[in-house]
């Protein structure tokens, strides 16, 4: 898939996600897996993944732009929960 994507849980550790999402943030698996989102992201982004995950949490799917290196990325944010009644964030 060329677009990046990745999978967190409630605490905002990354659990899952692609070598799309490792190259626009110049990170390699090691430094992504088990990691929260607060050591990838800068400052700003955190704000507004803040703000579409108290939306997204209330209507399951939001949408933003992450503008990243002078790309621009629509980032679409969706809420799955697991058979165990456990939730994970996907974008």
């Amino acid at each position: 898939v060329p677009d990046p994507i990745y999978v967190r849980n409630h605490d905002r550790t990354i659990l899952v996600a692609n070598k799309a999402f490792y190259k626009v943030f110049n990170k390699i698996e090691s430094e992504v897996i088990g990691h929260k989102i607060a050591e990838i992201y800068s400052s700003k982004e955190l704000k507004i993944i803040s703000k579409s995950d108290k939306k997204g949490y209330s209507i399951g799917l939001t949408q933003r732009k992450l503008e990243k290196d002078h790309q621009t990325y629509l980032v679409r944010k969706g809420v799955f929960t697991s058979h165990e009644q456990k939730e994970y964030v996907v974008c």
